[in-house]
């Protein structure tokens, strides 16, 4: 199975919005079917965890989007969410980063600082060695445009075509129709 996907894996309290905005970006470079987000992709009567897994397995890139509440609310012992064994977000990095094939690539957004290996589970320590990405609310569409190119190195990029019928001096081949007329 060739992996052409970019799976973006994040908490829906943290960093929903931001992770709509990428999702828009990735799609129009990448395709519909190269970038896959739970919210936007899961289909009505599906299991998540399947469909989850799956996606995973398609995917080349993980971006794991890290805002400031990305390790979850604290439940009433304090334990936040991220140290869960069933927590969604924990489950997808750790799969993530089981899968040597795939690359994992922590994006922080909204001021988010890189996690270190102590704040981290076991199991996802390794997020804490990886080179971060950061998308700033004040470059966006510059980081963005940065991180495109560089996934561009791991994932084909879809092919643009051109609508002809917005250029009305222009034929195929690209060359220039003169009515004549100065």
């Amino acid at each position: 199975m060739e992996k052409n996907k970019i799976f973006l894996s994040h908490r829906h309290s943290d960093t929903q919005s931001d992770c709509h905005r990428i999702r828009e970006t990735l799609e129009e470079e990448f395709g519909e079917d190269a970038v896959f987000l739970d919210i936007e992709n899961l289909e009505p009567g599906i299991r998540f965890a399947d469909a989850i897994d799956k996606a995973l397995k398609e995917s080349k890139v993980v971006l794991v989007a890290i805002g400031p509440d990305w390790f979850g609310d604290p439940d009433e012992d304090g334990i936040t969410r991220l140290f869960k064994e069933k927590d969604w977000v924990r489950r997808e990095v750790s799969a993530a980063l089981a899968k040597p094939d795939t690359r994992v690539i922590p994006l922080l957004l909204k001021g988010a600082t890189r996690p270190t290996a102590d704040q981290l589970p076991a199991e996802l320590k390794e997020l804490a060695d990886l080179q971060t990405f950061e998308i700033s609310i004040t470059r966006w569409k510059y980081d963005l445009g940065v991180l495109v190119e560089a996934l561009a190195k791991l994932i084909p990029r879809k092919k643009k075509t051109v609508n002809l019928t917005q250029f009305p001096n222009l034929k195929a081949g690209g060359q220039k129709i003169t009515s004549g007329y100065s």
